[in-house]
């Protein structure tokens, strides 16, 4: 365990220092362009410059994003998949009915998505690097495009620096989704693809979450997939994070199915071992075993313990979640006994689901909504 998180922390490391670099980099041609405005004494040529490249290093930094999964995208239909959502901020399209959607989802750690049905597995083996690997690829694709203009133009010219800060922009985001780390709360495309190349576990798990994605785009519920795609993965395996969140995805179905007691002793179970899931799943799993203490026994020590700053910041960060509005509606309903508030949550989870792309996750939490009232 130590040698793992020290390889975590290396990685860590090398990912700071390029990404210091590459902003380091960016401050000096932005201070080149700034600097026309200091060389003449004129104050206001100075702000505009800055504002000017604040505002071409946001757009470059969204470019880049759009491009990154469009890259995922295209390497993926190379390598057989096909397509089922692409994500950009909170808004998503799907692939329903033969027909594209727009919806709003966002996740906890993530500037966007672009997730696909896999290619069927022979020999328990699926082409995977491509499709991780290939925003990584077109960020710097773009970059390296971008420097041939940068180069040929005056230095302190705008113009350049437009190049110059999309390209840069692109060479941080390549080093950020490609060296193997957490980014945020969730594992970036480098570790993903070390993850998936560990064992044939890793890479049947990898396939299983896209299998399972698939089915809820197209609006089936967890209980009603096939019951041999939720085995919790052997101990050893759970260290890998691709295995852990399939042990999350069978404590998810435990609680579509409403077995609370099984699902709440997975849930604890789970967490207390040493595995690799990501914080995102780690604190859902917590939200949904203050559910279960709520319809349960309501020991008030319990819930208490659970509500850690960290938790917190994850509830605060997942507001718009439907699954974590069912959490706060039962708080407020069964723990606190405040229906005033309860109604509240309840009128916001309404709101929420109107726009959410995943109508069989919808239909079960309106199953546990319905079961917290029967439940007073």
């Amino acid at each position: 365990m130590k040698k793992e998180g020290k390889k975590v922390q290396d990685h860590k490391n090398i990912n700071r220092t390029l990404y210091f670099f590459i902003v380091a980099m960016c401050g000096f041609f932005v201070g080149i362009l700034m600097a026309k405005g200091i060389k003449k004494g004129d104050f206001l040529s100075f702000i505009l410059n800055l504002v000017f490249c604040l505002i071409v290093l946001y757009i470059a930094v969204f470019i880049h994003l759009v491009i990154h999964e469009l890259g995922h995208l295209i390497f993926g239909l190379l390598s057989g998949y096909r397509f089922a959502s692409f994500r950009i901020g909170n808004i998503i399209f799907l692939k329903k009915d033969g027909r594209m959607q727009r919806k709003k989802y966002s996740l906890m750690g993530t500037g966007g998505q672009c997730l696909m049905a896999p290619p069927p597995m022979v020999d328990g083996k699926i082409p995977y690097i491509l499709y991780n690997l290939g925003g990584v690829l077109m960020n710097l694709i773009l970059s390296v495009l971008c420097m041939i203009p940068a180069f040929a133009l005056p230095r302190d010219s705008r113009l350049a620096s437009v190049f110059w800060l999309i390209s840069l922009a692109g060479i941080a985001m390549a080093f950020m989704n490609g060296v193997p780390m957490k980014t945020g709360a969730v594992d970036n495309d480098g570790r993903n693809i070390i993850s998936i190349g560990k064992s044939k576990a890793a890479m049947r798990c990898f396939w299983l979450q896209m299998m399972i994605y698939v089915q809820t785009v197209e609006n089936i519920r967890l209980k009603d997939m096939p019951e041999e795609w939720f085995l919790v993965p052997t101990d050893e395996d759970l260290k890998n994070s691709l295995c852990a969140t399939v042990g999350a995805y069978a404590c998810s179905r435990a609680m579509d199915q409403m077995d609370f007691v099984r699902a709440d002793r997975m849930m604890e179970e789970l967490l207390n071992k040493q595995t690799g899931m990501v914080n995102v799943h780690k604190n859902m799993l917590i939200a949904e075993r203050i559910f279960c203490e709520l319809v349960g026994e309501k020991r008030p020590e319990v819930l208490s313990e659970f509500m850690t700053s960290e938790f917190n910041k994850f509830l605060k960060a997942m507001k718009n979640n439907p699954s974590v509005l069912r959490m706060q509606y039962a708080y407020a309903l069964l723990g606190r006994k405040d229906k005033d508030e309860a109604e509240k949550i309840r009128m916001k989870f309404e709101k929420v689901v109107k726009a959410y792309p995943y109508e069989g996750e919808v239909e079960s939490e309106r199953d546990l909504l319905t079961y917290i009232t029967k439940s007073q």
